[in-house]
């Protein structure tokens, strides 16, 4: 009973942290236009891939390394926090280099007013992000929850300022979200910083060069998928915004929030389908798991389906009733990701079965090629097709992890009917 009433505690903050986020873009949107809401857009991009590779390094190994390091290291969290710091200091010194590049060569006007909000607000997330896992190590999802929706109350009080007073501008906007995640900095400096005493202090002093290390050895690997991840995911749209312009990102960003509940339905099909999967293998056979996957991709396939359906054939009147008349004229987006989602989906099941097996190296792979892929064909789609151009490099990187999916599951099955023949 408890394990349900924490795990109902977890779905709830889940659910909060979608609806939040659909809210805040939606009334970005219609308030800010595609323009200025695609440079934000751009932002966020930036800020999610350092999010990333903080996770790879610090919050991912943390799950599998607590229960020995915490026996170990008295004050394994506390360090792991001072290394944190270090990070967001990296990173800030390192992005705000990069933003004076930018300015200075390229001469982008925004930058300029940016950094120093920028920079707080990402410091501010890598904060949230650690803390979080820390509490979700603890298992505390009620506290979890409880901060979270303050904060989410923050963000939703500090946006309705800024829209009756006027003051639509991504600096604001920044500011408010900086305000926002003030309770998680606040939960970090008690939790792993104002609550221990000086002794304490030598202490997180002395193991924190080894926990480091052994974080470096756990993580490296792990960032270095990230970096590929990420390329394969975000560079056309990181490309796009610097060669058709922001607005052109705002577009796909306006078509992937109207979408947002498809994410839902991953989500849900990432929590289920994999742990039912891996055990149907172990105690019926391989033929079962086929069945099981072919069965499970036909029924969320329908359901899939019919919301895209529902969705694309009127998508000028959904796109009316979010964000307004301006917006109509993108009905034909919505088609173009009604196809990039349906295959995202299919590589679903083809991921479910790789990993049922144990077959990870695919994973890299189709990350790796959909990168190249990106990097070599970004900057003659995006200039002679611009917004299509996103959309066809989109759809290609999807395609690209279908075909070495598909490629390395028949290879297997010829394998196993070779083996069987001799």
């Amino acid at each position: 009973m408890q394990k349900n009433k924490k795990n109902i505690w977890l779905l709830a903050d889940q659910c909060l942290i979608s609806g939040t986020h659909f809210l805040l873009n939606l009334l970005l949107i219609r308030w800010l236009g595609v323009e200025l809401f695609g440079m934000f857009a751009s932002l966020e991009i930036m800020w999610l891939m350092v999010v990333a590779c903080s996770q790879s390094m610090i919050t991912v190994p943390m799950f599998s390394l607590y229960p020995k390091m915490q026996a170990e290291y008295k004050h394994y969290f506390q360090q792991l926090a001072l290394w944190q710091l270090l990070f967001i200091g990296l990173c800030v010194v390192l992005l705000s280099i990069g933003f004076v590049l930018s300015h200075s060569v390229y001469y982008i006007e925004y930058i300029g007013e940016i950094i120093i909000p920028f920079t707080l607000v990402l410091s501010q997330l890598l904060i949230y992000d650690y803390t979080k896992k820390w509490f979700f190590v603890k298992r505390e999802f009620r506290y979890i929850f409880c901060v979270d929706f303050l904060v989410a109350a923050l963000e939703i009080i500090g946006l309705g300022y800024l829209y009756i007073n006027a003051l639509g501008s991504i600096e604001w906007i920044l500011a408010v979200l900086m305000i926002a995640y003030t309770p998680w900095l606040l939960n970090y400096i008690w939790h792993f910083f104002y609550s221990i005493n000086k002794k304490s202090i030598q202490l997180v002093l002395q193991g924190f060069v080894n926990v480091a290390k052994i974080h470096w050895e756990y993580a490296k690997w792990m960032l270095a998928s990230t970096f590929v991840q990420w390329f394969s995911g975000n560079y056309f749209l990181i490309a796009g915004a610097a060669i058709v312009g922001t607005g052109a990102l705002g577009v796909i960003r306006l078509a992937q929030n109207t979408m947002g509940f498809l994410h839902i339905i991953f989500q849900v099909m990432e929590n289920s389908i994999p742990i039912q999967a891996a055990n149907i293998l172990h105690e019926k056979g391989k033929i079962a798991l086929n069945n099981y996957l072919k069965h499970t991709t036909l029924y969320w396939g329908k359901i899939i389906g019919i919301m895209l359906l529902v969705l694309s054939l009127p998508a000028s009147i959904w796109l009316y009733l979010l964000y307004g008349a301006e917006q109509m004229q993108w009905y034909w987006i919505i088609w173009w990701f009604s196809g990039i989602y349906i295959v995202i989906f299919l590589n679903h099941p083809l991921r479910f079965w790789l990993r049922s097996h144990e077959i990870t190296q695919p994973f890299f792979w189709a990350y790796a090629f959909s990168a190249a892929f990106s990097l070599l064909t970004a900057n003659f789609l995006l200039n002679h097709l611009e917004l299509v151009g996103m959309l066809l490099g989109l759809l290609l990187t999807q395609l690209i992890s279908s075909c070495v999916f598909i490629f390395t599951i028949k290879r297997r099955m010829i394998k196993r009917v070779e083996m069987v023949k001799m």
